[in-house]
């Protein structure tokens, strides 16, 4: 999602996705509602939500998420 600095709405949803690379969102700092709810995420990068201050609705349900990190959603 390199380059999309303006993008306000991400659904990547039921997509059947594993894993997630932790700079697939740097940049999107306008992103206010991101869907990755029905995947197969197992884990995910510990700043993986770091720089998207805009982000006001995250749906992640319906995943395979145990546990995350105590500073997921630190902006740091």
């Amino acid at each position: 999602f390199n380059g999309l600095t303006s993008l306000s709405f991400l659904n990547i949803g039921d997509t059947k996705l594993t894993s997630l690379d932790a700079a697939i969102f740097t940049g999107l700092t306008m992103l206010n509602n991101l869907w990755m709810d029905f995947n197969k995420l197992g884990s995910l990068p510990p700043t993986l939500f770091a720089g998207l201050t805009g982000l006001q609705s995250l749906y992640m349900n319906d995943n395979q998420l145990t546990m995350l990190s105590p500073t997921q959603f630190d902006d740091s």
